[in-house]
């Protein structure tokens, strides 16, 4: 009887412990789709970024084949002195204004650069957060296996105790029946 009530104690912490799992199931199942959605808006953010960069290359490249064709005029404006002077201040204005922008567009390649190397940094910290999770729900149903192999092990001691207490129960109909059968016997010779 002691290992009946022992039995029945360990299936209720069985079924506690398998309840835990659910519930830390569900958690890992929540954190994996979270996980996945910031990988998602990570790898869109780094789409846009690149092209970004790429439109970025694109002005730099046109902004120094500007610059390299503004430089080329002012060398041949050699021969008109006193247009040179004008035209060599609207020149320097045109380069200050490319240098500028490059300055602005080299500043903004360091940006993408840096928040490139960001996006890298939190990508991998992902890719880890999901092997973490990987690795967590692999030992869930690692214990899960356990649990359903206990279980297997279990189950026929039950249908065993089963048999038994029918085989009990009927014998205690028997011994009823008897003794109320023996009863109205006792009464029937009383009168």
């Amino acid at each position: 009887m002691d290992e009946l009530m022992d039995d029945m104690y360990s299936e209720k912490s069985v079924f506690e412990e398998v309840h835990e799992l659910i519930d830390e199931l569900k958690v890992l199942a929540k954190s994996k789709e979270e996980l996945t959605h910031t990988n998602a808006e990570l790898k869109e953010k780094l789409r846009a970024l690149k092209g970004q960069n790429e439109g970025l290359d694109v002005i730099i490249k046109r902004t120094k084949e500007e610059f390299e064709h503004e430089e080329s005029r002012v060398e041949g404006y050699g021969s008109a002195i006193g247009d040179l002077q004008d035209k060599k201040e609207r020149v320097i204005e045109e380069i200050n204004r490319y240098k500028g922008n490059i300055k602005i567009v080299e500043e903004d390649l360091q940006n993408t650069v840096g928040v490139k190397n960001h996006l890298k940094d939190e990508l991998s910290q992902v890719n880890d957060d999901k092997e973490i999770v990987v690795t967590k729900f692999n030992e869930i149903q690692n214990v899960l296996n356990s649990i359903e192999r206990k279980k297997k092990h279990i189950m026929p001691k039950f249908s065993e105790y089963d048999v038994i207490l029918k085989q009990v129960h009927k014998a205690f109909k028997e011994v009823e029946s008897k003794v109320s059968l023996s009863k109205i016997m006792h009464n029937y010779h009383i009168n």
